[in-house]
């Protein structure tokens, strides 16, 4: 019996660990203006020219680096163009 409660509150704490890393507080976030993205940002932050943009290309203040994960709509690990503008437009 205590090794099943065990492993369940083992597999509970597992299961949350995700959801807390990415918890971020979305309150003090203005609306974005409707207007596109500032021209050539996607491209400047793009540095191996691929044209997707990985979490390590991102500058460490970046406003978007709290939100790649849940901007990287794809789930592939990188931002295409699209993503980028969506995320871009919500912050």
């Amino acid at each position: 019996m205590r090794t099943t409660t065990f492993a369940t509150l083992a597999l509970l704490i597992a299961a949350t660990a995700p959801a807390a890393a990415q918890n971020h507080d979305h309150a003090d976030h203005e609306p974005a203006p409707a207007a596109a993205p500032a021209a050539g940002e996607f491209e400047r932050l793009d540095a191996n020219r691929d044209g997707f943009l990985q979490r390590a290309e991102l500058p460490a203040d970046h406003p978007l680096l709290p939100h790649f994960e849940m901007s990287d709509r794809d789930r592939n690990g990188r931002l295409d163009r699209r993503e980028f503008d969506a995320a871009q437009r919500m912050r």
